[in-house]
């Protein structure tokens, strides 16, 4: 995201100290931008959760005694319940840090 001239709207680099178009002085707050903060996307127990998910696919895949369809349904939505309260959670989160 680049920086504009309060003056003339025209666009300024993080190193101008003057405006290209106008020749205005550009104060220091201007000339500096931040750096953008870092986001975490996803966070790590929903990795954890994404990748049990996987490996409970897996294991019923090639298991000789496959589990029951409830227990795998539970499983599933144990799995899934999990993920999507940790998700609303570093939503949550990310919210109360923007403001």
């Amino acid at each position: 995201m680049a920086s504009r001239c309060l003056n003339c709207n025209g666009i300024l680099t993080k190193t101008d100290r003057i405006c290209f178009s106008c020749g205005d002085k550009v104060p220091k707050w201007v000339s500096s931008v931040p750096a953008p903060k870092k986001s975490r996307g996803v966070s790590i127990v929903s990795n954890m959760v994404f990748f049990a998910s996987l490996g409970l696919t897996a294991f019923s895949l090639v298991a000789e005694h496959k589990p029951p369809l409830e227990v795998s349904l539970a499983a599933s939505g144990a799995l899934l319940a999990v993920k999507l309260i940790v998700d609303w959670t570093a939503k949550i989160r990310a919210k109360s840090r923007a403001t």
